[in-house]
């Protein structure tokens, strides 16, 4: 299974022409929201899914009108796109973590940085030019 997870769209994605890349990922999660759902949607193996995560939009309706989109794009489509809430469970923790052990889903983690650089972490997840995730270990 292929997934996609891009927590900042990377700026080489957004300015790339998206039928250049093969449609091969079975999910996508949409946290950024910098590019548009149709272009993420051909992104999708036929049977793929979009989960659509947080509520950023207009000053007016918020992430409504993109919702809307969202709904009118998956009907008559095997290309389903879903909102998902963020609630913590415990149990789907405990499940995430068991599949990324038994290496059924990898995190895509671009650096590990020691606590005394979490501040230069910051301003690379700010940039915008990260593709994953910045760990930062705690102090020893």
């Amino acid at each position: 299974m292929n997934i996609a997870i891009p927590v900042t769209m990377p700026a080489w994605l957004r300015e790339t022409d998206v039928s250049s890349i093969p449609a091969s990922f079975d999910a996508i999660i949409d946290i950024a929201r910098d590019l548009p759902l149709r272009r993420l949607r051909r992104l999708l193996t036929p049977t793929g899914a979009i989960a659509m995560v947080g509520g950023e939009g207009g000053r007016v309706l918020g992430p409504i009108p993109r919702m809307l989109r969202a709904m009118l794009l998956s009907v008559g489509s095997r290309r389903r796109i879903r909102m998902v809430m963020a609630v913590a469970k415990r149990e789907i923790d405990e499940q995430l973590v068991a599949l990324a052990a038994d290496g059924r889903i990898t995190p895509v983690i671009e650096r590990v940085l020691p606590w005394d650089a979490a501040v230069s972490g910051l301003e690379r997840l700010e940039s915008g030019r990260t593709v994953g995730k910045v760990v930062v270990l705690g102090r020893e």
